[in-house]
């Protein structure tokens, strides 16, 4: 049964709704609700299976209902509360009975979308973390969540649209059915399985090996200065920095792919070449990918946009962190190679000691390279990093636009030859510096 259908039947024939459906859509693992009353007012909710979501307006034995676009229901206007209130009152008073094949069936591929991040899936399967980053981005109401329960249902089809699963959160490594997580990403047809961490729990090796034995073969870790005392000031955490470098160790050891991935935010943002040079002695032998973002304004930075340094002070600190490191699209050919190897899914392959094996003859050969990356959409773009344009991903395309409406390209960017690649500048950031950093190339 489409529970879209049948929920727009229900409205259809109630007499006491004084406003319109005017669309019903899938979104994740949701339905969003659109009506229209007092003619251009409009108002929206929507819709989880139950126990989906931690804080809802309501809830029965078929949904939890969520107000999507207001963040205080004490804020919300007296003549729009009383419409929401009618239009949950209907919802709750459907007697129909809905199964989790009915969601599958009814969010079906569209609403797959939310979770895709250019060539690979993204899902967060907790929102716990130990840690209390200044810059953090997940808000404890973060809608692109599935819970252990609800992921089996989604990981096959998400499976034929990529075949590269990058698990997030919170801090993924407090979930405990993380294992059979990653075991059944496998079964569904992913060959290549992240794992995003602070890296703090994977010190234990026994809890590596038995991520690494059920699939795992990246692992994203957050690392945000060399200097101590900095990096303990952006987690909240005091002596995490050596427990972080500790858990890095212990996944390279392992035989885990291990990227880096640094935020850039106003406490760190003068040391990046220094914690270029930190990455590649301390982890020489190994092969190293740095990920760099800014700290992105959706959840603790929107209260508090100082956090993102300015543009003109990103800029030659961020040039000269990547001038000490290789492009991540220009792979040498050994690299190229290995990628061959690692995209096999023949039962060689499979096997984590095998894994554990190749990565350690790629590291003997490579050992000691550092690549860097500025991701898309992150809203660093790309006229900050003049000559330096390979390093960033918009400057190979990107088919992911999630955030447009937070995003966007001041007048100027319409005269610049990257306008077509570059994904933009954060609304929030332009708020706080103004727009007049941008210079259009």
């Amino acid at each position: 049964m489409r529970i879209d259908d049948y929920i727009k039947e229900a409205l259809t024939r109630s007499t006491k709704l004084r406003c319109h459906l005017a669309s019903i859509r899938p979104e994740g693992f949701s339905l969003r609700l659109k009506f229209l009353y007092n003619e251009n007012e409009e108002v929206e909710i929507k819709l989880f299976p139950p126990g989906e979501v931690a804080e809802k307006c309501a809830s029965n034995q078929n949904f939890d209902i969520v107000y999507p676009s207001v963040s205080d229901s004490n804020s919300i206007k007296e003549d729009k509360r009383r419409v929401l209130e009618e239009i949950i009152q209907e919802i709750l008073a459907i007697k129909e009975s809905f199964t989790l094949k009915d969601w599958e069936e009814t969010i079906g591929e569209e609403g797959d979308q939310r979770f895709l991040c250019g060539h690979a899936v993204e899902i967060k399967i907790t929102r716990k973390c130990n840690q209390e980053c200044i810059f953090c981005k997940t808000s404890t109401k973060v809608e692109n969540y599935v819970s252990p329960s609800g992921m089996l249902s989604v990981l096959k089809r998400l499976s034929r649209k990529s075949d590269f699963l990058t698990l997030s959160g919170g801090e993924t490594c407090l979930e405990p059915a993380l294992p059979e997580i990653i075991m059944q990403a496998r079964k569904a047809g992913f060959s290549k399985i992240e794992v995003q961490t602070n890296g703090v729990l994977v010190r234990d090796r026994h809890w590596v090996r038995r991520l690494v034995s059920a699939g795992m073969t990246n692992a994203l870790v957050s690392l945000h200065s060399h200097l101590p005392e900095v990096s303990d000031s952006i987690t909240k955490r005091h002596g995490d920095f050596f427990r972080t470098l500790d858990g890095i160790k212990v996944l390279l050891e392992e035989g885990v792919n291990v990227s880096i991935c640094h935020v850039i935010c106003n406490l760190n943002v003068e040391g990046l070449e220094d914690f270029v040079r930190f990455v590649s002695r301390t982890f020489s032998g190994y092969f190293i990918s740095l990920v760099f973002t800014l700290a992105i304004p959706t959840y603790r930075v929107r209260e508090h946009p100082e956090i993102m340094p300015g543009l003109t002070v990103i800029a030659p600190n961020l040039k000269s962190a990547l001038s000490l490191c290789k492009p991540a699209r220009r792979n040498s050919t050994i690299i190229d190679n290995f990628k061959l190897i690692s995209n096999l899914k023949k039962p060689i392959w499979t096997n984590f000691s095998a894994r554990r094996f190749l990565n350690r003859v790629r590291n003997r050969l490579i050992g000691g390279q550092v690549q860097g990356r500025v991701i898309s959409h992150c809203g660093i773009p790309l006229c900050v990093l003049q000559g330096y344009e390979v390093y960033h991903d918009d400057f190979w395309g990107s088919n992911f636009f999630p955030a447009d409406y937070e995003l966007f390209h001041p007048p100027q960017c319409s005269l610049c030859k990257w306008r077509k690649n570059c994904s933009g500048i954060w609304r929030v950031y332009s708020n706080t510096y103004g727009v007049n950093e941008i210079k259009p190339v």
